[in-house]
């Protein structure tokens, strides 16, 4: 896979390619993938195409055989040729998911329930069974198993560590990886000059951070956050934290009284959960499947905008009454899964396109949207207090560049760099918050360390 980039969470695409074995450039043969598996021919190709906002399963490429609105990796043809295994994820980004497989004619049978967590799989050498590797809770105790066609569960082998399988030989030899996998958050507190460690467990994401700086809303969502994650917010002076919830961590008020959680698995609503007293509110029966992305809310904690989609269509913005229990669209279908920001002045939305890079929207919903300049690579983080400029973070290498954006013109001036401190093992997009005068902010990255080993003796 040439050029592979991390798009949300674990999912990525980059240009398949095949290169020869004595040697040569590798020569292209499709955009936008995320997986593939060769055939026992050793012509023929399975792949996970992402493609109009659907991530499909090709087998061979052009003949559809399964489609989703979310995602799935770990293609796996069947030693005959005749199934094609994967693991299907409903959440965008995140690894939880279930053990699936299709026919050629396009039946798709799911052999598990939902693991959290969920990470390398095989057939079998005689096609009788799926191996694969994965965890109840947590993403660093991943355990490896087998599944028949069937959906007849058992436990091949179990250690400390995290397990990852890669590749199975016909003699049964297999590639399995032991790694050690954190989420580590990083901030800059208001007011200090050196940054400081606000990992709380061993999967910290930072979703949210006040626009004075002084509030942070993470979530847990690796063993200490338990199966259905935790929602947590803690203070910049590094006082302890507090736990508020299950869940995503999908938004924040603006007088901070509250944080909008999401369970795993659960897109029919959303709950409200007070961050002084009181209890949580569910929301639900919107009509609208919620997808996890961060909610914009508005000023008088009544309306929102989040990102969703009716049942058999593709994701877009809607507008959300939480009086009325209404909804209304913003935007047009097939937009990826990504951020949006809400004018300060609460009359724009800032969103990004279903062909690529950003527009501005009107959020009375009349009007078509303008194209927004600058964002063609960026990925906006925040509005400034003006209604012309945003934060934005340019996608690539480290380190990191914050720049601000003028809406009107494209034009981008530096704001500044960020490096985690230690780069060792480093995968993936490091997500950033930042306040709007682009003073106090927090990151967060994903830190896999892994050893490789030839297994021999497992059945």
């Amino acid at each position: 896979l040439l050029n592979p980039q991390f798009t949300v969470g674990w999912q990525r695409i980059g240009t398949l390619a095949t290169a020869p074995i004595d040697g040569g450039a590798p020569r292209e043969i499709m955009n936008d993938i995320q997986d593939a598996d060769w055939a026992p021919d050793g012509k023929t190709l399975a792949v996970s195409h992402a493609s109009n906002g659907r991530y499909l399963l090709e087998y061979p490429p052009g003949k559809i055989l399964y489609s989703t609105t979310s995602w799935f990796n770990n293609l796996r043809i069947s030693p005959n040729g005749d199934f094609v295994a994967f693991m299907d994820h409903p959440q965008g980004g995140d690894d939880r998911g279930t053990v699936a497989f299709v026919d050629l004619k396009g039946n798709v049978k799911q052999l598990t329930s939902d693991y959290a967590s969920e990470s390398g799989l095989h057939w079998s050498p005689d096609g009788t069974e799926i191996w694969y590797t994965a965890s109840i809770e947590g993403s660093n105790e991943q355990t490896l198993y087998a599944v028949n066609l069937q959906g007849k569960i058992r436990t091949v082998a179990a250690m400390v560590g995290n397990l990852i399988l890669h590749d199975i030989r016909p003699g049964g030899a297999m590639l399995l990886a032991r790694d050690s996998r954190r989420r580590e958050t990083i901030a800059l507190p208001p007011g200090e000059t050196r940054e400081k460690d606000f990992s709380w467990f061993d999967w910290t994401y930072c979703r949210e951070i006040s626009d004075d700086g002084k509030t942070l809303v993470f979530e847990e969502q690796g063993a200490g956050g338990g199966p259905n994650y935790s929602v947590y917010i803690r203070n910049m002076d590094g006082s302890p934290a507090v736990k508020l919830g299950d869940g995503y961590a999908t938004g924040v008020s603006h007088d901070g009284k509250f944080v909008i959680s999401h369970l795993p698995g659960d897109y029919s609503g959303f709950t409200i959960l007070p961050t002084g007293a009181g209890q949580p509110k569910p929301v639900s029966n919107i009509g609208i499947q919620v997808d996890f992305q961060r909610m914009q809310i508005f000023k008088d904690n009544r309306r929102m905008i989040f990102l969703g989609h009716e049942k058999g269509h593709l994701p877009r913005f809607w507008f959300y009454d939480l009086d009325a229990n209404k909804v209304k669209p913003l935007t047009k279908e097939g937009l990826p899964l990504n951020f949006c920001l809400l004018s300060p002045d609460e009359q724009t939305l800032l969103a990004p396109l279903p062909e690529g890079g950003y527009a501005l929207y009107p959020v009375s919903g009349s009007g078509e949207p303008k194209h927004a300049p600058g964002l063609e690579t960026g990925l906006p983080l925040a509005w400034t207090e003006d209604d012309h400029t945003v934060l934005i973070q340019d996608r690539g290498n480290l380190p990191v560049n914050i720049l601000r954006l003028d809406l009107t013109t494209g034009k981008r001036t530096p704001l500044k760099e960020i490096t985690p401190p230690d780069i060792s093992g480093i995968v993936g997009s490091i997500n950033i918050v930042i306040t709007p005068d682009g003073k106090t902010y927090a990151y967060t990255y994903r830190r896999v360390l892994s050893d490789l080993y030839m297994v021999n003796g497992l059945k």
